[in-house]
């Protein structure tokens, strides 16, 4: 990202940035902003577009380290865990209603602690396998499972011969 227009007080497109939504991010983030870094922001935030030593003060900081990035950039929606996604996929998106049994749900519910740990078992293979057509109609869900599992795309493996 070009850090330059930012400093100007306006996006890659050359639209101004808006100082509400400046401020919001600032606000939403602050936290994860260093606070030397945050004054910078807040006082950039509310200086003119022409205020070249509001500017200057901000760009002493680093973008990243010191969590200046987090006020221009667009929040990142965080995504779900895996067994919290196929749940909300069967409750909201999936076209067969009431296809997610308890036995499903509870199987949802045991991933939830281990699939941090990459701790999948044959029953989460078996759960896929039988629920695979219905989550295909999420393509980038089915390719968690599939990574998650297969390790990517899944690999067929081929009878070897003895020839």
């Amino acid at each position: 990202m070009q850090r330059a227009p930012l400093l100007k007080k306006l996006r890659q497109n050359g639209q101004p940035l808006d100082p509400e939504e400046l401020n919001e991010r600032i606000e939403a983030n602050a936290a994860e902003i260093a606070e030397t870094a945050r004054l910078a922001l807040d006082a950039f935030a509310a200086a003119p577009a022409s205020d070249q030593e509001a500017a200057s003060a901000l760009a002493q900081f680093e973008w990243e380290a010191d969590g200046v990035c987090l006020a221009f950039d667009k929040p990142k929606e965080k995504q779900l865990g895996l067994a919290n996604a196929t749940v909300r996929f069967f409750d909201h998106d999936c076209d067969q209603e009431n296809s997610l049994d308890a036995e499903g749900r509870k199987l949802l519910e045991d991933l939830k602690s281990r699939e941090r740990r990459s701790d999948f078992t044959e029953d989460d293979e078996e759960f896929f396998v039988k629920h695979r057509r219905l989550l295909e109609q999420d393509v980038k869900l089915c390719s968690r499972w599939e990574k998650a599992l297969y390790g990517g795309a899944r690999q067929l493996r081929w009878p070897v011969s003895d020839n």
